[in-house]
């Protein structure tokens, strides 16, 4: 029997690892952040190890069979636009305005903010040293700004809860709930009140996508 070692060519959306047998099945290794079994997709990146001629290990299946393993503990926290990181902090934010009985508006206008601020990306930042301890997706060196939010230290001397998605969007509620009328302000201009910010517009532009999150969060 001669064994050939093909690579398929094309990069597929899951972007999974496959062992190919012609006409029969490929198991797949799909590099997604889904928990569900779920086709690989047509024409997978996959390192093959092609038999041709053999049938020793090709079940009684169609060839467009494609068996799909997924990596354990993988997650299902992906909202429409967002990556993993971004998904996961999202989540987290989100979590903390359900836990406080808050509605579509304060959704929005946490997820719009931490879009502006950070990409829905926690910042450490050299000029706040304790910053750098605590787990983070980027570094950052904007005065004293850190965390998701880009909540000033100066301000908001509680390091710890600013370098947490949910410790922080529980300090940007506390702050939007202390606006009057904040339940019916437009929402830029709700974010650029809690931020003490000068330019709303900035923010207006990331509502789109808030409002994508917020309705697959269920708001």
């Amino acid at each position: 029997m001669q064994l050939t070692f093909a690579f398929f060519a094309g990069l597929s959306s899951t972007g999974a690892l496959a062992l190919v047998v012609p006409n029969s099945t490929a198991l797949a290794l799909a590099m997604s952040n889904s928990t569900a079994l779920t086709p690989a997709g047509p024409n997978p990146t996959a390192l093959a190890l092609v038999m041709p001629n053999s049938t020793a290990l090709a079940p009684a299946v169609p060839s467009s069979t494609v068996l799909a393993l997924v990596m354990p503990n993988s997650t299902t926290l992906g909202f429409p636009g967002l990556n993993h990181v971004q998904s996961r902090n999202a989540k987290a934010a989100i979590d903390q305005v359900r836990a406080e009985g808050l509605n579509r508006q304060a959704c929005l206008a946490v997820i719009s903010t931490a879009l502006q601020e950070s990409e829905l990306q926690i910042y450490a930042n050299p000029i706040v040293p304790a910053s750098m301890n605590y787990p983070h997706d980027k570094v950052g060196g904007d005065q004293d700004s850190i965390g998701m939010f880009q909540q000033r230290a100066k301000f908001y001397s509680d390091v710890a809860t600013d370098m947490s998605a949910a410790g922080s969007t529980r300090l940007f509620l506390a702050d939007m709930k202390g606006i009057a009328g904040w339940q019916t302000m437009e929402v830029s201009a709700l974010c650029q009140a809690v931020q003490k910010a000068e330019a709303g517009n900035l923010y207006g532009q990331r509502i789109p996508l808030a409002e994508q999150v917020c309705s697959a969060a269920g708001f």
